[in-house]
């Protein structure tokens, strides 16, 4: 289902089906996404009813029609606002007034048992995969004969958004996301469900860097008949839509009962209704068109579009290889890890999400490290690890992962735990070299208060402001650069927002070993001062600092 407001959405060729699942919302002053999930049903008894119960103490006031709205309970959920919309249903961030917690509730705005059916099968194979890389169901149930899935509230932002209007991504960061929705996937495969749907849509971000596949609404379960009025659903013996059907442009169009399912651009050969049976190998052509938009930009039959798309099911025609758009820092092993993914001959691809998935590794950020020496140890003893040594810094990719994408919008952030457990490694070694790789500019200043705190500030902007012609000059201007720090702690974001316009880039001030500034500064005003200066750097979570 579209988004309240979103990107264009590329739409799948479904036979009617649910409304799709992917939601936004924005910390801070800037829009992100928040998008949901679904579990067991619950029914059973109400907490205490509130001013808006009526009948049953079950349903609000507003509740008697069919359409939810705002302030309105149904069960245990008080419906907060409408945060998507689309021509099969909406989605409601509610409250769960039982837990204590915040859901999206997606509701299906149909009389069509098809449609019913298709919803109540993505419920089911969604509840069946529980993963971390996967959306999470916490309920489902039906109001006014309108039924609903009760889902995870995500905060973040759809892949979608990396990915439209020609972006790149580096190619560590595409494996790295591409890695999780494998291990996604891996345990969809072991139940028996293939997605048939993979697409940027579908993909969510979390601020956390977690990624989580939604939408299992065309899914479909291995050995298994899924009717819907009375029509298979499978894939063999289903006819070719018309040119009108595919028509091209928005992809908007949907097929009835009995036709192709899936999103065009995304679609394997098999999924053309070619009379090849579909099964978990459509996922791996799905996650080499990812790959390949996600490095690349495009998709690797552009600019063919809508029903020019048809020659991917054309066997005797093959897909181009990556390395016709990859940027040049790409691996040669990785452009054919990517296009053994694309073989129209199923049995050629990659052969499950762990093989995929084991052939990708290789590629994750800091895993192309250097060997080490004979004489060479791995391990930094008691000192901290540097930046310089990324390539022996490893267990912690998923806590990087994280930090890297929250320090995008949070201006200010504190790692905390007890001595001795790698924190300062973990800056150094872990979220520098991740940011550097990142494709984007940054810069690192690292200092530690000391006894001096004001003076370690000014030693960092010293160099970015000097006019001194000589060493007695230069003191006289260090202590005077202190004094104003001093009294306009706003100066030293000035001088780094400066040095961040010229140099286009962003930069990371690192406070590393932050408890000298109390064990080692007895002076509460300089203290103060120190603090007043780094909140004034962190004040806006749209500057590059």
């Amino acid at each position: 289902m579209p988004l309240a407001t979103p990107p264009p959405r590329e739409q799948p060729v479904i036979p009617s089906g649910p409304a799709q699942a992917t939601i936004v919302s924005t910390p801070r002053s800037k829009r992100s996404s928040e998008a949901p999930s679904v579990s067991k049903s619950s029914g059973g008894s109400q907490p205490g009813k509130s001013a808006w119960d009526t009948h049953s103490g079950t349903t609000g006031v507003h509740a008697t029609s069919a359409a939810p709205h705002p302030g309105v309970r149904i069960n245990q959920y008080e419906m907060i606002k409408m945060i998507g919309e689309g021509g099969m249903g909406t989605v409601w961030l509610a409250r769960d007034l039982r837990l204590g917690r915040r859901v999206a509730i997606k509701f299906l705005q149909s009389n069509q048992p098809e449609l019913t059916q298709r919803f109540l099968v993505e419920a089911r194979t969604t509840a069946r995969c529980q993963h971390d890389n996967i959306v999470v169901i916490y309920d489902v149930g039906e109001h006014n004969t309108t039924p609903y899935i009760v889902l995870e509230f995500l905060h973040g932002k759809p892949l979608t958004t990396y990915t439209e209007n020609g972006q790149k991504m580096p190619y560590a960061k595409a494996v790295e996301a591409m890695c999780s929705i494998l291990r996604a996937l891996q345990c969809a495969h072991e139940h028996g469900i293939v997605h048939r749907d993979l697409k940027p849509d579908n993909i969510f971000v979390m601020d956390s860097g977690t990624i989580k596949v939604l939408d299992f609404g065309i899914a479909k379960v291995l050995q298994q008949q899924q009717q819907a009025s009375g029509q298979q659903l499978s894939s063999g013996g289903i006819r070719m839509p018309s040119p009108l059907e595919l028509a091209t442009g928005t992809n908007t169009s949907l097929t009835r009962v009995g036709t192709i399912m899936g999103t065009l651009k995304y679609m394997s050969p098999e999924q053309w209704g070619i009379g090849i049976e579909i099964d978990h190998l459509t996922d791996i052509w799905a996650c080499g068109v990812l790959l390949h938009r996600m490095i690349c930009g495009r998709h690797p039959l552009h600019p063919l579009d809508g029903n020019q798309l048809v020659v991917t099911a054309m066997l005797e025609l093959p897909m181009p290889s990556m390395a016709e758009a990859a940027p040049a820092d790409v691996p040669r092993e990785l452009i054919q890890v990517v296009d053994r993914c694309l073989l129209k001959i199923k049995e050629q691809r990659w052969q499950s999400a762990a093989e995929l998935l084991k052939a990708l590794e290789p590629f994750l950020p800091g895993r192309r490290a250097h060997e080490l020496e004979i004489d060479e140890t791995p391990y930094a003893g008691l000192s901290s690890f540097q930046e310089n040594d990324a390539g022996k810094f490893f267990g912690r990719n998923k806590e990087i992962a994280a930090m890297v994408t929250r320090i995008r919008e949070r201006p200010m952030m504190a790692v905390v735990g007890s001595s001795g457990v790698g924190k300062s490694s973990f800056v150094r070694a872990g979220v520098v070299p991740a940011l550097k790789r990142s494709g984007e500019t940054w810069e690192t200043l690292v200092i530690r208060p000391g006894r001096k705190p004001l003076e370690a500030l000014a030693s960092i902007i010293w160099p970015m402001v000097q006019t001194a012609a000589n060493l007695s000059d230069d003191l006289d201007e260090q202590k005077k650069l202190v004094e104003t720090l001093k009294k306009e702690p706003g100066h030293l974001g000035h001088v780094l927002r400066g040095r961040a316009r010229r140099d286009s880039s962003k930069i990371m001030l690192f406070i590393d070993q932050f408890e000298e500034l109390y064990t080692m500064v007895a002076d509460p005003e300089e203290r103060a001062a120190f603090t007043a200066c780094l909140s004034a750097v962190a004040d806006d979570a749209t500057s590059p600092l």
